[in-house]
């Protein structure tokens, strides 16, 4: 599921945005990044993108 600014119309609504949101932390997609440097890290060393991932989680997220 994907809405780009050119599909975005007033009418999409927030369970789609958040429908979005969860498609993109559940699998993220290095070839469509909201961040490139930490798609890149995800493409090249998935072990080091998934343990930083849980040390931010850990540090920002609670």
């Amino acid at each position: 599921m994907r809405v780009s600014l050119h599909q975005w119309k007033p009418s999409v609504t927030l369970s789609t945005v958040l429908a979005i949101v969860q498609e993109k932390v559940n699998n993220p997609s290095p070839d469509d990044p909201f961040e490139p440097d930490i798609a890149a890290v995800l493409k090249t060393d998935k072990t080091k993108f998934l343990l930083t991932a849980k040390e931010w989680t850990k540090k920002y997220a609670t």
